[in-house]
């Protein structure tokens, strides 16, 4: 799956990944956020209103905003990567 990282980025919108290509194509904006059409089961279970990533999803965590609220200094420890 790193092969094709280079062909990703975030939207400018939600922040999850979409193609380049279709990000260019739809001013930076992903599929779900382009065409309005929600993901179904992509909600966080706590607030209900940002979209998970799938590895989120499969993983049964909860959005950034979520676990940012719960445990910020565990939420600054995991970007810093002291938690690998």
């Amino acid at each position: 799956m790193q092969n094709f990282k280079r062909f990703l980025t975030k939207c400018l919108v939600c922040g999850s990944s979409t193609s380049k290509k279709y990000a260019r194509a739809n001013a930076g904006k992903c599929k779900p956020c382009a065409t309005g059409i929600e993901p179904k089961g992509l909600k966080c279970p706590d607030c209900g209103e940002m979209t998970l990533t799938a590895y989120q999803k499969a993983n049964h965590y909860h959005c950034d905003n979520c676990t940012k609220e719960a445990d910020p200094e565990g939420y600054r420890r995991e970007l810093m990567g002291y938690n690998d």
